[in-house]
C-alpha cells in the first residue's frame, strides 16, 4: 500500500477530466476515488475502458503507456475510502492523445435511492498527451534545426519552448468541450 494521498473525488454522474502532460524523464500520476459506497470499474486494475464510450475494456498494457493502477489510503478526510493513483511512465508519439477511462458506480443500496440511472455512475477520464515532436531531436533523433542556410549552426532562438505552449491551449480546449458536453447531454 501506498502512502495517503490528496485526490479529487468522483460522485453522483460528474465527469472528472484530467489531462496529462508529457514530463521529460519523471512518470506522471493521476489520483482519483470513487464517493463512499460507490465502487471503482473496471475491477481488474490491469484493464481500463475506452475513453470514447468507457463501456468496452482494453489491457492498460496494450495502450503503451507504461501505465499501473494501484489503490492506496485516501486522505484523512474520507478514511474508509480507497484512493487510487494511475501512474504514466510513457507518453503517446504522433500528435494524438490518448483516453483512458475509469467509473465510480455506486452500490446495490445506494442504487434505489436514485432512479436517474445517468446519476448512478461518474466517470474519470483521462487524456494523455503525446510528447512534443521536439523531444525527439534532443535524443538525437533527428538533426537540430539550422540558424541560417549560411553558418550551418544550430538555432539558439529558443523557439523550443513554443510546442509546451500549444499543448497547454490544446488540454484546456480538449477540458471545456467535455465539460460542455457533460452539461448539454
Amino acid at each position: 500500500m501506498y502512502p495517503p494521498v490528496l485526490s479529487e473525488e468522483c460522485k453522483n454522474g460528474q465527469t472528472l477530466v484530467e489531462v496529462v502532460p508529457p514530463q521529460h524523464s519523471e512518470p506522471k500520476k493521476v489520483t482519483f476515488r470513487c464517493a463512499e459506497n460507490w465502487t471503482l470499474s473496471p475491477a481488474n486494475f490491469e484493464k481500463v475502458y475506452s475513453a470514447e464510450t468507457c463501456n468496452q475494456t482494453a489491457s492498460l498494457a496494450s495502450l503503451d503507456l507504461g501505465a499501473k493502477l494501484v489503490e492506496g489510503k485516501s486522505s484523512e478526510e474520507a478514511k474508509n475510502v480507497p484512493a487510487y493513483a494511475l501512474q504514466i511512465t510513457k507518453f503517446p508519439t504522433g500528435s494524438e492523445h490518448v483516453m483512458l477511462c475509469y467509473k465510480c458506480t455506486q452500490t446495490s443500496d445506494e442504487k434505489e435511492m436514485i432512479s436517474d440511472s445517468s446519476k448512478q455512475e461518474c466517470k474519470i477520464i483521462v487524456s494523455v498527451a503525446p510528447k512534443p515532436q521536439h523531444e525527439d531531436k534532443e535524443e538525437g533523433n533527428e538533426e537540430p534545426d539550422t540558424d541560417s542556410e549560411e553558418n550551418g549552426r544550430p538555432s539558439t532562438s529558443g523557439a523550443t519552448d513554443h510546442p509546451n505552449h500549444s499543448f497547454v491551449i490544446a488540454g484546456a480546449l480538449l477540458l471545456s468541450s467535455v465539460l460542455a458536453l457533460n452539461q448539454t447531454g
